[in-house]
């Protein structure tokens, strides 16, 4: 009984220094919750002796230190927030959160000394990380339907150009990033945000592809396509785990690459098009955006090696033309093609030599009696490539 009084008797004086204070700091939304230097050593001393004491009362200050969390949390911040219509849920769910985790940190540090001895000797959670906990258990947990609905509210306001609080959603996100990094709650982010907004941008990437497929330029598609991904990348760089990006690349590429095969490349206006017109800068952006894709180049290669043998072969349609001198010019822009737009890619590189080869050696000797001695690397700055000088040299010797 008398080791109840004095823990008791210490724990009032704990209680007297430190709950109103705090009870503050949340009721006014502050961001800040100090103490003097000589009420931290105070209070500090205070948990210390209770730890070292003959009789060990760590287990008790520890359940203490989290009734007084929970307590403060039913007392101040729930009904704060239960309270909130949902067009204000994430500003007041941010501006709780933020003025929690400052009186948190400031309880933790002067309860600091279990983090030193109870906490290593029990394997009990950290009182940082238990405070969090409690903050998920008691405020996050009723509210995370309504937070992912209006979170996912935001994300598509945002896609459609409207505006949205700066940060908010950053600052959202963040609360599930923290929980994830407490003892135990590793996948909280995983299961609680990030699957929700996966789903979401897959809804989203599927209406789109529909809109993608009745458009009749390519252009149209590759302007827009890499402002969608764009957008989707900075939202995730700014205010996700790095592990979501790959997860959301995924998902483009199913969705507006991989369940049309190709097909808007294939159109009227399509990729070969954009060969035949030399349209280099949408070459390049085409390039950027299937090099975000996993192997986003086998989208591109049928259409180019299609292309390059169609305007090798027309030439022998007409013999009165000088075929080598337009050789040139096509093998010379290609190779420029290849070399500002597709960045010498190795699978276009090798794609481009096979469809050179085919088309020389199959269509042209019938007419002309040649045949292609070597391919050159389109690296060449020279005007004329080895492959045409080799042709060059046939056709003299014939």
């Amino acid at each position: 009984m008398k080791e109840i009084e004095i823990f008791e008797s210490i724990w009032k004086t704990i209680e007297t220094k430190t709950i109103s204070k705090l009870e503050a700091c949340l009721q006014n939304s502050s961001t800040t919750c100090n103490f003097t230097r000589q009420e931290y050593a105070s209070i500090y001393t205070a948990t210390y002796n209770l730890c070292t004491n003959e009789i060990d009362y760590s287990s008790v200050l520890y359940q203490r230190y989290s009734d007084t969390i929970a307590n403060l949390l039913n007392a101040c911040t729930l009904p704060a927030i239960m309270k909130c219509e949902d067009d204000q849920l994430l500003a007041e769910l941010k501006k709780c959160w933020i003025s929690f985790y400052s009186v948190l940190k400031s309880l933790a540090h002067l309860f600091g000394y279990l983090d030193r001895y109870f906490i290593k000797i029990k394997g009990a959670l950290p009182l940082m990380d238990k405070g969090i906990d409690l903050f998920r258990a008691i405020i996050f947990e009723p509210l995370k339907k309504r937070v992912m609905n209006k979170v996912l509210e935001e994300i598509g306001r945002s896609r459609k150009g409207g505006s949205t609080e700066e940060g908010l959603l950053k600052d959202i996100a963040g609360i599930y990033i923290k929980i994830s990094e407490c003892k135990d709650k590793s996948g909280y982010y995983d299961a609680n945000f990030e699957i929700f907004y996966l789903y979401d941008l897959k809804d989203f990437l599927t209406t789109k592809a529909d809109e993608y497929l009745k458009l009749n330029c390519v252009e149209e598609f590759i302007e827009d396509a890499t402002n969608c991904l764009k957008a989707e990348e900075d939202r995730i760089r700014d205010c996700m785990q790095p592990s979501t990006r790959d997860k959301a690349l995924a998902i483009f590429n199913k969705e507006l690459f991989t369940k049309n095969d190709g097909e808007l490349l294939r159109k009227e206006k399509g990729l070969k098009y954009l060969l035949q017109t030399s349209a280099k800068d949408s070459l390049r952006k085409l390039y950027d955006l299937y090099t975000n894709i996993p192997n986003g180049m086998t989208y591109i290669i049928p259409s180019l090696k299609q292309q390059l043998h169609s305007e090798i072969t027309s030439l022998y349609r007409e013999p009165q033309r000088n075929i080598i001198e337009d050789l040139m010019q096509i093998l010379a822009k290609y190779n420029s093609i290849i070399l500002d737009c597709f960045l010498n890619h190795g699978d276009v590189k090798q794609a481009y030599n096979s469809a050179l080869g085919s088309a020389i050696n199959t269509e042209i000797p019938g007419v002309f009696g040649l045949s292609l001695i070597h391919i050159s690397e389109p690296t060449r700055q020279a005007e004329i490539s080895y492959a045409v000088f080799c042709l060059k040299k046939k056709k003299k010797k014939k």
